[in-house]
């Protein structure tokens, strides 16, 4: 055994009083006070273990990444609450990372109503506030997580939260029943990142309610917090467009009764790298709510930062982070519009959660970013039409082909067309049609580029429906799956959008070719460890131009000069060399080298059931 010196170069006998004791063979044995300095294997650097490696030993209870940015933020990290272990030695309340008396509640525990807010006033009671033990709830035990869409009274099959993310009862996924404060124990603020968390607020706990977050530096007041207000999006009485803009809708529920929403929270610069704690308080709500997946860093960068953006505008003023629930991108203040946009598909972000909704799917409401820094140029709405205000912005350019290359005369001179252009959604309306605050999101102009008219609504229209399929409803759930995409801009044509802003005068670039990338799993919820050699990528490059082509041209066409190749289909390793990025870089080299190098075609029904050829 490993506390007996029996390494075969030891010289002691078993039961020397001399001898070590414990950590024969292992770390300590081979320091110098365990006495195997000397006697310590030949470091292999090929053989270490590499840090994007998880060793969690229980799958159940892994973090955001194999380091979490937030220790047991998921509420996973635990031993069954409920079982007879656990019941025995009265550790029910006992959440690993989270404050055990950070929550004080008035004398009636099912209140909900907290002492700890301002807002909320001094406790009537004459008894002394008494701590609320932390309850951790199993999704399948959330009521509201089962709500399905109704057609014609009857439910839907398939079409519950947990249904949509094919959430395993086998599994361990427990989320917090959050009824007055709770608190994280202190830890170190990341490099980088927005603090993210999900909440479930379930129709009767809808009202007045308020949720407040607070991160604190623990050795100075240095803090930033935001409210969150437990209401609904609010509509025009007719439902036909939103009475919120983006900032306000972000701290409102919307999908949040039917499952769970993810909400954010900025860093500031000053609070990086510190000491601190996070604080969640909620203030007069009836009934409680449930948090869970508290992290930092957006989860539409599960896999890999593609050029490493940073929200700081003055380091990254052309690279600049963008963290919402519903994506992720990289702004480029310069251009005015964006090099990249990152998000998830699954069947939850596509699949309205209730019949009587009275989202518009088609409700293009462009809007000015307001939350862009100072010193970058805010995109109007106008600056994408002509001078009456009405139509599309039309420019002459010189004529390019398929590939983007200039189509001269029979003199050799560059010819030249007109092209209409359009606002270009990077992350389009068919991946974000569940309610009113993600349609705001995905219409503010900072997700928007000038692309031509024709690109718009065809071989780039056909690709977002290519993804789509891959998460929609099918008779079998084993279809659902989830895509990471990414898609983006490469170049600048020499003709540009006009700013009609006040002040100084700037100018929207328009993108020479626009790009997608795209990885499958096979169901919601996978991460960097579940990729393995016959993960599906694949990518789509196309011009910026006026060619016309049907929406299933990105499939079909071949390349002319290499009649083997698809015109449009790229592999992502070819994309990241047109582009410089780095793609899914949070997987293991081996694994993302030989994925990347795919151009094969393939469709829902393939993954996992058959799988492409290594």
């Amino acid at each position: 055994p490993w506390y007996v010196p029996d390494h075969q170069k030891a010289t002691f006998e078993l039961g020397d009083e001399n001898a070590p004791t414990e950590g024969i063979g292992t770390g300590w044995f081979y320091s110098v006070l365990g006495g195997g300095k000397d006697l310590r294997p030949e470091l292999k650097l090929e053989e270490r273990v590499p840090v994007n490696f998880d060793n969690t030993s229980d799958r159940d209870n892994q973090g955001d990444f194999p380091v979490p940015t937030l220790f047991n933020g998921n509420f996973d990290a635990v031993s069954q609450p409920n079982s007879v272990l656990v019941q025995a030695l009265n550790t029910t309340n006992a959440i690993p990372g989270w404050s055990v008396d950070s929550g004080l509640s008035t004398s009636s525990v099912d209140s909900g109503l907290s002492t700890s807010s301002v807002d909320s006033g001094p406790s009537t009671s004459s008894e002394a506030p008494k701590p609320i033990n932390p309850k951790l709830v199993d999704w399948h035990d959330i009521d509201g997580l089962k709500i399905r869409q109704q057609k014609k009274g009857k439910d839907v099959p398939g079409t519950s939260h947990l249904e949509m993310l094919r959430v395993d009862r086998r599994g361990q996924n427990y989320a917090l029943e959050l009824q007055n404060s709770f608190e994280h124990d202190p830890f170190v603020v990341p490099e980088w990142g927005a603090l993210r968390f999900d909440l479930h607020v379930p129709k009767a706990a809808l009202g007045d309610g308020t949720l407040k977050v607070t991160i604190e530096d623990t050795d100075s007041a240095n803090k930033v917090d935001k409210t969150f207000l437990l209401q609904e999006v609010a509509l025009t009485d007719d439902g036909s467009g939103v009475l919120d803009d983006y900032v306000e809708a972000s701290r409102k529920v919307d999908y949040a009764p039917y499952g769970f929403d993810t909400f954010q929270l900025d860093v500031p610069d000053s609070l990086r790298g510190k000491t601190a704690t996070v604080k969640f308080e909620v203030n007069g709500a009836t009934e409680p709510i449930y948090l869970d997946n508290v992290f930092f860093k957006s989860a539409h960068l599960k896999f890999g930062n593609p050029s490493e953006a940073r929200a700081n505008p003055s380091e990254y003023r052309n690279n600049f982070l963008i963290e919402r629930p519903e994506y992720a991108l990289s702004y480029n203040a310069d251009n005015n519009i964006l090099n990249w946009a990152s998000w998830q598909v699954n069947k939850s972000w596509v699949f309205p959660a209730d019949k009587d909704t009275r989202f518009v799917i088609d409700n293009r409401i462009f809007k000015s970013d307001i939350t862009l820094p100072s010193g970058f140029y805010q995109v109007l709405p106008k600056d994408y039409k002509d001078d009456s205000g009405k139509k599309n912005l039309k420019l002459e350019e010189t004529k390019t082909d398929k590939k983007g290359n200039p189509v001269l005369d029979e003199d050799g001179n560059p010819q030249t067309e007109t092209v209409e252009y359009a606002q270009g959604h990077a992350v389009p309306i068919a991946h974000r049609n569940r309610n009113h605050r993600d349609n705001l999101a995905i219409s503010l102009l900072s997700n928007i580029v000038p692309q031509t008219e024709k690109s718009n609504n065809g071989v780039w229209k056909g690709f977002e429906g290519y993804v789509r399929d891959f998460v929609k409803d099918t008779s079998k759930q084993t279809h659902n799956k989830e895509v990471h995409v990414i898609a983006g801009t490469h170049g600048v044509k020499d003709v540009e959008f006009p700013g009609r802003g006040e002040g100084d005068k700037t100018s929207i670039k328009i993108p020479e070719y626009l790009w997608q990338v795209i990885l499958v799993t096979d169901r919601p919820g996978k991460g960097v460890e579940d990729v393995t050699e016959n993960t599906y990528t694949l990518g789509l490059w196309m011009p910026n131009n006026n060619t016309p082509d049907k929406t299933s041209a990105w499939r079909k066409e071949k390349d002319s000069e290499n009649p083997e190749r698809l015109l449009y289909v790229n592999s992502v390793n070819e994309i990241e060399s047109k582009t410089g990025y780095d793609f899914f870089s949070n997987l293991p080299d081996g694994i993302e080298e030989k994925i990347e190098d795919n151009t094969d075609i393939s469709f829902r029904t393939d993954i996992p059931d058959a799988p492409r050829d290594p």
